[in-house]
């Protein structure tokens, strides 16, 4: 699992100034996790706008799978509420495909906090299992990709 840590590395680290906040960024960020490396449980107040969107979804991700089991379509959109949002969702899309019999994702997000990080990967993980679970298929990888990997300095 990331932590801190992260930001020891000697990688496009610079530290920005953001509406009168200093921040550490890292841009951008790339993670390949297995779902053993990623904690089963999550804030659902910070995981209701993804929640509510895969809910809604859900049956059409099915209908796909069950078409074509290799299919490429398997996108699901989170709005980018920024316009008329304090606290706009991170998450962009996920791309989810089945090779082998088995669920992977790629999951792409504007920007990432790294206190929210583990929150994030933990409902994407609940996304995977419950599909899973659905199509009768092992578990893959979350493939994770931010434009942005930042911290907050307090």
């Amino acid at each position: 699992m990331k932590d801190e840590s992260v930001f020891d590395r000697e990688i496009a680290k610079k530290v920005i100034i953001d509406d009168n906040k200093k921040t550490t960024e890292i841009s951008p960020f790339f993670d390949h996790l297995f779902l053993d490396e990623i904690e089963d449980s999550f804030d659902i107040i910070e995981a209701k706008p993804y929640l509510d969107i895969y809910n809604s979804k859900k049956n059409y991700i099915l209908k796909e799978f069950n078409r074509d089991r290799n299919s490429r379509r398997v996108v699901i959109t989170f709005d980018n509420n920024f316009l008329y949002s304090d606290i706009p969702n991170c998450i962009v899309c996920i791309h989810f495909v089945i090779r082998d019999n088995i669920l992977n994702c790629c999951a792409y997000a504007r920007s990432t906090d790294i206190k929210k990080y583990k929150n994030d990967l933990c409902t994407i993980k609940y996304f995977l299992l419950d599909l899973s679970d659905e199509l009768n298929v092992d578990l893959g990888i979350i493939n994770f990709i931010s434009g942005s990997f930042h911290k907050y300095e307090d």
